[in-house]
């Protein structure tokens, strides 16, 4: 499934109506195939333009998103905060035009995205502390 978004152009998938059902899919479905969804919707928001990451917001692909931050899988937590990451540039690039808030951080924050994040990576920071 990331396939369909790094082959095709965005866009594309956008007008096929595609977004919503990789959305859906993150959110509830089976493990292995959350993963393939979060892959698609990161690589999405990795080269969409502004628009085109407003539009994936708009769908609700941060609370799927923020809730794959807590799976025992690293990867996909590698990947659900690269997805954030490149949503919250968008936002701040969006904020910065229309001089007020990052609207996506805002969005992140009230589904706990934040609070999960600066928590793994504390967790982490411990885990490199101990010895091996």
């Amino acid at each position: 499934m990331p396939d369909i978004l790094v082959g095709l152009c965005c866009q594309a998938v956008i007008d096929a109506n595609i977004v919503p059902a990789l959305i859906d899919v993150m959110g509830r479905a089976e493990f292995k195939t959350r993963k393939e969804a979060a892959w698609a919707i990161t690589n999405a928001v990795s080269g969409g333009s502004a628009d085109q990451i407003r539009f994936l917001v708009d769908q609700g692909c941060i609370p799927p998103l923020c809730n794959l931050l807590t799976v025992m899988d690293g990867k996909i937590v590698q990947v659900a905060l690269n997805g954030l990451e490149h949503i919250l540039r968008a936002g701040l690039q969006e904020s910065k035009l229309h001089g007020g808030m990052n609207l996506y951080a805002v969005a992140i924050e009230e589904c706990y995205g934040k609070k999960t994040s600066h928590f793994l990576c504390s967790c982490l920071a411990e885990v490199m502390l101990l010895p091996a």
